[in-house]
């Protein structure tokens, strides 16, 4: 098993992005799941104009040339920003790459001025550690909303260390 200081992490290059799709897919062991969010990934066809032209920001973790983890962030309002697409490959998770990958998000929002991040995730089983890191690291749950799944929203105040 790799040590997370052999993860680099870095922003979004478009030779990522054959990657960044298939680490989308996998993250779905529901194939009927995935196959309904298919229409809702538009925004990774283009990551530089979803994100980066929008007050934004794209990151991956690389374990060599293979992109293992991946995260955005997108403006919701001049000060709170959304925190997504928040992905490790199976076989990397359990080495805190996830909790890492969080905290430079969080610290590249603050470089860009927001003062508020949220994110959510789904209530099912597998994503029992996904909620484990936005708890443990200081996020409150806002509110419960059916969509394709039921969703969990947080949100935390940011504040630069």
């Amino acid at each position: 098993m790799p040590a997370l200081d052999l993860v680099e992490f870095r922003q979004f290059q478009p030779a990522d992005l054959e990657q960044v799709l298939a680490l989308e897919r996998t993250a779905f062991s529901d194939q009927d799941l995935y196959n309904r969010l298919v229409m809702n990934l538009e925004d990774l066809h283009d990551i530089p104009a979803n994100y980066f032209d929008k007050r934004g920001d794209f990151l991956v973790g690389a374990y060599g040339e293979e992109v293992v983890a991946m995260g955005g962030l997108r403006q919701k309002t001049d000060t709170r920003v959304s925190i997504g697409r928040m992905r490790t490959k199976r076989e990397f998770q359990g080495l805190h790459i996830g909790r890492q990958m969080l905290a430079l998000l969080e610290a590249r929002a603050i470089e860009l001025g927001y003062t508020s991040a949220m994110l959510s995730t789904s209530v099912d089983i597998e994503q029992q550690p996904a909620r484990r890191l936005y708890e443990s690291s200081g996020y409150k749950m806002t509110h419960i909303e059916p969509w394709l799944v039921l969703e969990i929203h947080y949100r935390k105040e940011l504040q630069a260390a």
